[in-house]
C-alpha cells in the first residue's frame, strides 16, 4: 500500500523516511526479541528507503542515522552479558542475542546505507563514526576461545561456535565495505588506519581472548557475577584453575646470528579465538595500495610509510596533521620522523598486534596436522568454515594480507 501510493512521490517518501528512522530503534527492538511474525514486520520495508541514494544520504548526514545503527546493535549484542565482563571486553556466544538469527537484517540496513556514493564520502571524513565502528566491532574481538585438549576427549560439543561465526560473517562482510569508504583519500586512510591500530593496541593489552576464564573466575569470587555463568572457552579440560596470563617476550637466535625479540605464547596450551574483526579491518586498510607510497606519506607530513604506522600510538600526531590542513597533493614537512628509540617501542607493540593472526594460522596448521583431535569434530568444523568460501576473503586471506604487510614494512 505504501509504495503503491506515497512512495511515488518523492516529498512524501522523504518524510515517510524520517519518519520511519525516528521510530527504528523502537521498531528493530520489537522485531529482535518481541515479534512473533518477523516476516510480517515493518522494518522489512527498509530496504525500499535505504537503497536509494537520496534517502540514504540525508539520514546520514543530516541526521546521523549510521550511529542509530551501531547503538541498535551494540546494545542487543552487548545487553546479555554482565556488566563486570562488558568492561573487562568478554562477550558471551551462548546468549539468546547470539542464537537469534534476526539480527542479520540490521546488519544488512547497515550496508544498505553504506553502499552509496555520499554515504561513502562521509564515512571516510567522519573520524567520529570510525571511533564508533571500531567500538561495535571491537565486542567480537576474541571472542569464542578455543583451548587444546591435551589430555582428554571433548565430552561434550557445544554448538555454540555456530552463533560466533553467524555473528562473524556479518561483521566481517561490514569491515570490508566500511574499509572501501576510505579508499578515497590518503590523509583519511592515514586517520583511519592510525586510529584502528591505537584501538587494536588496548583490545591487546586487556588480552579478554587469553584470560576468559581467571576473568570469569575473579568476577565469581568476588560477586560480580553469578555462579551460574560457563566458562567461554571451548576446552576438552578443566579451566577452573587456568592461571592469569600477561604479556611476555623472549629472544630467539636465527640460524644466521641474529636475534630477534618475539611474542611468547603457545597456541598448543593457551586459549586461541578465530574471530579478530579490528585485525580484518585493519588488513582491508592496508589493501588501498594506491595511496600507500612513500611519497603520499611525505605529502601528509611523515617520512615514509613505515613512520607514519610506527608512529600511530602518538595521538598528538593525528591533531598535528589535521590541523595543518594540507589539501590533496600538497607537501608539508616531516611532522615526526621515527628513531631507534620509538622504532624498539612500536616494534613491540606491533609484534603484539600482529601475533593473533599468527596464531590463527598455526592453530589451522596444528589441527591439520591433528594435534587438535582430543577437542572433537567441533574444532575441525571451525577450522574448515574459516577457510571455507563465504568466509576466507574476509577472513583467513586478512591474516595473511596483515602478516604481509608488516613483514614488507
Amino acid at each position: 500500500l505504501y509504495m503503491a501510493t506515497l512512495m511515488l512521490d518523492s516529498r512524501y517518501k522523504m518524510k515517510i523516511a524520517l519518519t520511519f528512522a525516528r521510530n527504528y530503534p523502537r521498531l528493530s527492538r520489537a522485531f529482535l526479541t518481541q515479534d512473533r511474525a518477523p516476516e510480517h514486520s515493518v522494518l522489512l520495508f527498509s530496504v525500499q528507503l535505504f537503497t536509494a541514494p537520496t534517502l540514504s544520504a540525508s539520514l546520514v548526514e543530516h541526521h546521523f542515522f549510521l550511529y542509530v545503527i551501531l547503538d541498535v546493535l551494540k546494545k542487543f549484542f552487548m545487553q546479555p552479558t554482565p556488566e563486570f565482563l562488558r568492561r573487562c571486553g568478554v562477550i558471551l556466544c551462548d546468549t539468546e542475542s547470539f542464537r537469534n538469527r534476526r539480527y542479520f537484517h540490521v546488519f544488512h540496513d547497515m550496508r544498505y546505507l553504506a553502499g552509496t556514493p555520499q554515504v561513502r564520502n562521509w564515512v571516510s571524513t567522519n573520524h567520529h563514526f570510525l571511533a564508533s565502528y571500531v567500538g561495535f566491532i571491537g565486542l567480537f574481538q576474541g571472542m569464542n576461545p578455543n583451548c587444546r585438549a591435551a589430555l582428554e576427549h571433548v565430552e561434550y560439543e557445544a554448538d555454540t561456535w555456530v552463533n560466533a561465526f553467524n555473528v562473524t560473517l556479518q561483521v566481517a562482510k561490514s569491515c570490508r565495505q566500511f574499509a572501501e569508504c576510505y579508499g578515497i583519500s590518503a590523509r583519511d586512510l592515514f586517520f583511519a588506519m592510525r586510529g584502528t591500530l591505537r584501538t587494536l593496541q588496548g583490545a591487546v593489552r586487556r588480552m579478554a581472548e587469553e584470560n576468559s576464564s581467571p576473568i570469569i573466575r575473579s568476577g565469581q569470587m568476588h560477586g560480580y557475577l553469578p555462579q551460574a555463568i560457563t566458562n567461554p572457552v571451548n576446552s576438552g579440560g578443566d579451566m577452573a584453575d587456568a592461571p592469569q596470563l600477561v604479556p611476555e617476550t623472549h629472544v630467539l637466535p636465527t640460524l644466521w646470528g641474529r636475534q630477534y625479540e618475539i611474542v611468547r605464547y603457545d597456541v598448543a596450551s593457551g586459549p586461541v579465538s578465530f574471530h579478530h574483526p579490528l585485525h580484518w579491518f585493519m588488513a582491508e586498510l592496508f589493501q588501498h595500495v594506491k595511496h600507500l607510497t612513500d611519497e603520499r606519506a611525505r605529502d601528509f607530513g611523515f617520512a615514509s610509510v613505515r613512520d607514519m604506522v610506527f608512529s600511530a600510538f602518538d595521538v598528538r600526531l593525528d591533531h598535528a596533521l589535521d590541523a595543518s590542513g594540507i589539501a590533496e597533493g600538497g607537501r608539508a614537512q616531516p611532522l615526526y620522523a621515527v628513531g631507534p628509540s620509538d622504532v624498539a617501542a612500536a616494534q613491540l607493540e606491533l609484534l603484539r598486534i600482529l601475533d593473533y593472526p599468527i596464531r590463527v594460522c598455526v592453530v589451522m596448521a596444528q589441527i591439520r596436522a591433528g594435534l587438535w583431535v582430543r577437542n572433537g569434530y567441533v574444532i575441525r568444523l571451525q577450522s574448515h568454515h574459516y577457510r571455507e568460501v563465504s568466509l576466507r576473503e574476509n577472513t583467513y586471506d586478512q591474516d595473511i594480507v596483515m602478516i604481509q604487510f608488516f613483514l614488507s614494512i
